[in-house]
């Protein structure tokens, strides 16, 4: 793992936590769209371009009456802004959403924005959520649930890799994993998982890597006193 990307993702997600909610320099990648729930006092309309040959989309943002900060939206209403036109409805309560931050990027690198909805993240920037890709032939914003997998999704647009973050326990035991489309479909290639042995005084790191199958290939243990060893 690249010790420029990992190591600063690291450790800006514990500094950058939840109570902020502004991850937008926090990001290993700069390109995305980030908007926090908790910046809205009202129904919003937002207006996006998910495409050069798809329309202005209008995303209309409605609140819930009783409005629980850590659950604040109840829909979201695409629209064609030019024709006023429904394309699409996001129910909270029948998508099984939970709505806190909401991000516009290209998850699978295919030129689309898509979206990511995910809830308030937890102290240590542990997010979960779900991303909808948006499907050109349809037009539509398209659940990929393999997504759902992960925690704290982000993406390097340049490398054409999908990133996943956990951590836990003041940062001693975390789960990083690297994932790549291979033949259109999203597999993991790495995973780097890290934990502290009171025991022996170190850092214990599983390394595996996968094939293009998604299988794990290899498989290696490093015990190191360094808590953020460049793998």
């Amino acid at each position: 793992m690249k010790k420029p990307l990992f190591t600063f993702v690291i450790f800006l997600l514990v500094i950058c936590n939840s109570y902020s909610f502004e991850y937008k320099y926090c990001r290993a990648d700069t390109t995305y769209d980030k908007l926090s729930i908790y910046t809205l006092t009202k129904d919003t309309v937002l207006y996006r371009k998910t495409g050069k040959d798809i329309p202005v989309y209008e995303f209309y943002l409605e609140r819930k009456n009783n409005t629980d900060e850590w659950d604040a939206i109840k829909s979201i209403t695409i629209k064609d802004s030019a024709t006023g036109k429904i394309i699409q409805v996001l129910d909270s309560q029948k998508d099984s959403l939970f709505i806190v931050n909401m991000e516009f990027n290209d998850y699978n690198f295919d030129g689309y924005t898509d979206m990511y909805l995910y809830d308030a993240c937890a102290v240590l920037g542990n997010c979960f959520g779900k991303v909808f890709l948006f499907d050109p032939k349809k037009k539509i914003f398209v659940r990929e649930k393999i997504f759902e997998e992960m925690t704290t999704v982000y993406i390097d647009d340049a490398k054409k890799e999908v990133y996943s973050f956990n951590q836990c326990c003041g940062g001693n035991e975390s789960d990083s994993r690297i994932y790549r489309y291979i033949n259109g479909k999203l597999t993991i290639q790495k995973q780097v998982s890290k934990t502290y042995s009171d025991i022996q005084a170190k850092y214990i790191y599983t390394v595996k890597e996968f094939n293009n199958m998604g299988k794990v290939k290899t498989t290696k243990v490093i015990k190191s006193e360094d808590p953020e060893l460049d793998l």
